[in-house]
C-alpha cells in the first residue's frame, strides 16, 4: 500500500499541501493557515508575484501604510522590492531585494541599473537560502552593479560581488537582504523557494 512517503520525488513538502474534498478534482496549494505573504514592489516588475503566483503561494500587494496595517495580521512573511513609506512592526521573516533593502534601514543606494554577473563569491554556502542548490557558483544573477548595502552590522554576509555584499543575512529576525533582482528565474527562484519554505 502506497503512503505519501511513496511521493517525495514529487514534492520533499508533502505535509504543505492539503485536500479539499469539496473539489471535483485535487488542488494543491500552499497551506499557510489562511495567511499569506506581504509584498511590496513598484508597478513596473511583477517577478515577485509572477514567483509567488508560479509557486501557487497566497501573497497580497500593499502600496501604503494604510493597506499594510489592514493586512499585517494576516501575513506569515514578508518579500519588498521598494518600501513605499511603510514602516514595518511585525515579527515574521523578511526578505528584502534592491530599493526594498531600506525598508530595514541599511541606507541603500540603488540605481537599477542591472547587469548580468556569471561568478558570486558564496561566503556561507551552507547557509538554509542555498539549501539544494548544487551549482551556486555557475548560476548567472541580474545585480545593481553601483548598488551599496551600507549599516549592515549584525548580519552575516552570504555572498559577495567584487568585495561588495550582495546577500546578507540576519538569521535571529529572519531578515535577508539581497542586491540580486529575481528577473533570472531558474537561478534565483531556488533562492527566494528556500526563503519561503
Amino acid at each position: 500500500q502506497l503512503n505519501k512517503d511513496n511521493f517525495k520525488f514529487l514534492d520533499k513538502y508533502l505535509n504543505s499541501y492539503v485536500y479539499e474534498p469539496t473539489m471535483e478534482s485535487i488542488e494543491l496549494k500552499p497551506n499557510f493557515d489562511n495567511k499569506s505573504i506581504l509584498v511590496i514592489k513598484n508597478n513596473e516588475f511583477n517577478y515577485i508575484t509572477d514567483y509567488l503566483s508560479s509557486r501557487g503561494t497566497p501573497y497580497k500587494v500593499v502600496n501604503d501604510q494604510n493597506e499594510y496595517e489592514n493586512a499585517k495580521n494576516e501575513v506569515i512573511g514578508v518579500i519588498a522590492l521598494e518600501t513605499k513609506g511603510i514602516k514595518l512592526d511585525i515579527d515574521v521573516p523578511v526578505f528584502t531585494i534592491g530599493n526594498g533593502l531600506n525598508l530595514l534601514d541599511f541606507n541603500t543606494n540603488v540605481k537599477n541599473d542591472y547587469e548580468f554577473f556569471s561568478k558570486i563569491e558564496v561566503k556561507d554556502p551552507n547557509h538554509f537560502l542555498f539549501g539544494g542548490i548544487n551549482n551556486i557558483n555557475e548560476m548567472e544573477f541580474n545585480i545593481d552593479k553601483d548598488g551599496e548595502i551600507n549599516n549592515y552590522t549584525g548580519f552575516n554576509i552570504l555572498a559577495t560581488l567584487n568585495n561588495k555584499p550582495i546577500l546578507i543575512a540576519n538569521d535571529d529576525k529572519k531578515q535577508y537582504a539581497s542586491l540580486i533582482n529575481p528577473e533570472i528565474k531558474e537561478d534565483t527562484y531556488p533562492i527566494l523557494d528556500n526563503f519561503i519554505d
